[in-house]
């Protein structure tokens, strides 16, 4: 009797059809006519396994309903487009879009897992409600969120749904709010599509990033942030920043932001848990860059909570009307630790404002000169004063090296 084992190497497959084509007539009923029915089942795994059936391509499958329904060219417009489109289909020269297969498989039954070309896959569905065609696509491709294509404003759900999968999945997607307040500013122009668009670039490249230290929710305190605050003493501070964020297993992106957006940072979790906090550099400055910076770290560390996927989202030159809770607790821990309020009142400069003030506070306080400046502007409303000490056109430079 042959030795029934599972078929691991292709002697083994040889031996077993040799020795199935010998029992092939055997009585129903007997040893031989059960060990042939074992067999023939080791066989077929073995075969699907190692010479699986290949899928024909989605032209051959068009072109195969066309010729048995009696199609032409013509008749494949309401699911492809133009016919232009349908001739650079069917010629190989253009790829199917989500919503062509969708429109094929429903209107002319092909299957999905030939249209979308993966063996037993299903044609994804729009549950999150995403309005597609409003993402700013070829301005995304500008900015480098997603890569520049050929016929790239047609195949938005395709290049977007890659973001989104690179993202997180669609648990990412959610559409982001500004948790600031609800100003004109906000509300009347922002682009929510453009939003989201940069929300899950940063998320995106936060995931590709490989962090050398492992986030300690705990670690994130007021002793944290002022240690922070302390590298924007030193001449390449932000990417020292970025340094000690990822020792401690948080990421910093720096991306453009899209038009209509007003974004100054966010702060994010992958679904993995890590912190994302996402900067725009929308104002080139140092004194924005720090203040900016701390403020979304206070966000990680007071109100980001475990499995909260949604994203605050900041415009911090909006007016302080209507800030919520979580805005002020952030600017109160940014500011503290970036200049505590003690010494800031019993300095001359909190009265003076004169450049050498601002040079000795500073120097007392192991902060740099643009964090005492940028205060003092933003107290007093006039962003023309110590213009010199900023640090304007000083961070972006930095990150492009």
């Amino acid at each position: 009797m042959f030795n029934i084992r599972t078929i691991q190497s292709e002697p083994d497959y040889v031996a077993a059809l040799a020795r199935a084509e010998a029992l092939w007539d055997a009585d129903d009923g007997t040893p031989e006519a059960d060990e042939l029915e074992v067999l023939a089942v080791l066989i077929e795994k073995y075969e699907d396994e190692v010479y699986p059936f290949d899928l024909p391509s989605p032209v051959d499958a068009i072109m195969f309903r066309m010729e048995q329904q009696g199609l032409s060219k013509k008749d494949l417009i309401p699911f492809i487009g133009t016919s232009g489109r349908v001739s650079e289909i069917l010629s190989g020269k253009r790829d199917l879009t989500l919503p062509m297969i969708r429109a094929l498989n429903e209107g002319l039954g092909i299957p999905a897992e030939v249209l979308i070309k993966r063996p037993g896959g299903s044609i994804p569905t729009n549950d999150a409600g995403i309005e597609w065609s409003k993402f700013p696509i070829l301005e995304m491709a500008r900015l480098g969120f997603v890569k520049a294509r050929k016929n790239l404003r047609e195949q938005t759900e395709d290049v977007v749904r890659d973001l989104i999968y690179r993202a997180g999945g669609m648990e990412c997607a959610a559409m982001p709010r500004f948790r600031r307040g609800e100003t004109a500013h906000q509300a009347s122009n922002a682009d929510p599509y453009a939003l989201r668009a940069w929300c899950l670039h940063v998320l995106a490249t936060a995931r590709e990033q490989k962090l050398p230290g492992k986030y300690n929710p705990a670690s994130v305190n007021a002793a944290f942030l002022s240690r922070v605050a302390k590298l924007s003493r030193v001449g390449d501070g932000p990417l020292e920043a970025r340094k000690l964020l990822a020792a401690n297993g948080i990421s910093l992106v720096i991306a453009s932001h899209p038009k209509k957006t007003y974004i100054d940072g966010a702060a994010m979790l992958t679904p993995e848990g890590r912190p994302v906090i996402g900067l725009s550099l929308r104002f080139d400055r140092l004194d924005n860059f720090w203040f900016c910076l701390l403020h979304e770290l206070a966000h990680v560390g007071w109100h980001l909570k475990a499995g909260d996927l949604e994203s605050i989202v900041d415009d911090l030159e909006s007016p302080k009307k209507g800030d919520a809770r979580i805005e002020r607790e952030a600017n109160a821990f940014a500011g503290e630790a970036l200049i505590p309020s003690a010494d800031w009142l019993k300095h001359p400069f909190s009265k003076s404002h004169s450049a050498s003030d601002a040079r000795d506070l500073a120097s007392k306080l192991g902060v740099g000169d643009a964090v005492v400046a940028g205060r003092a502007r933003k107290e007093t409303g006039n962003y023309k004063l110590l213009n010199g000490l900023v640090g304007h056109r000083a961070v972006k430079r930095l990150f492009a090296a």
